[in-house]
């Protein structure tokens, strides 16, 4: 996995704080 919020932030957000 590449390190690039600025293309999806939100995505990113959402991902990172949904993790199990």
């Amino acid at each position: 996995m590449s390190l690039d919020p600025p293309a999806g932030l939100q995505f990113w957000r959402f991902m990172y704080f949904n993790t199990p």
